[in-house]
């Protein structure tokens, strides 16, 4: 197990946020639970889901994000996701308000393009483990995103 920064946190990041789970990782002592061998993979410290970040359905924990350095509308957004990679683009397929742009999947790592006509999402999932990756979304307004 991991150790969050905190169960408040943890819980906007995770349950607040609507990522459509009922099963939240973070636990009543402030830790949260990865897939057992995965615990290396989920961040340090969970945060709090940035504006605009498109959630899948699917348990995981957000870690920090961070502004582009050469571009402030843009936002870098890493974190783990119990899913395997090849699974990112079904789990935003149940989310009829998005519209997926661009997929594909190589197996041990995948992408995905959405948008729900303000913001794109460009998430990457890399596989770290049994049922579980790492991935890191870069989000920006769509006239960031034409530009």
């Amino acid at each position: 197990m991991r150790r969050a920064a905190s169960l408040a946190v943890a819980a906007a990041a995770l349950v607040g946020s609507g990522c459509g789970n009922d099963e939240s990782p973070a636990v009543a002592d402030g830790s949260v639970i990865t897939r057992p061998g995965c615990e290396r993979s989920a961040p340090a410290s969970a945060g709090a889901a940035p504006a605009g970040l498109h959630l899948p359905r699917a348990r995981l924990v957000i870690g920090p994000s961070r502004p582009r350095e050469n571009d402030r509308q843009i936002t870098i957004v890493n974190g783990y996701i119990e899913i395997d990679p090849a699974q990112l683009a079904q789990v935003f397929r149940s989310r009829p308000e998005l519209t997926i742009l661009f997929d594909e999947n190589d197996g041990f790592d995948a992408e995905v393009m959405v948008t729900d006509g303000r913001t794109r999402n460009f998430w990457k999932a890399v596989r770290r483990c049994k049922g579980g990756s790492s991935f890191t979304v870069t989000l920006a307004p769509e006239l960031a995103a034409e530009n």
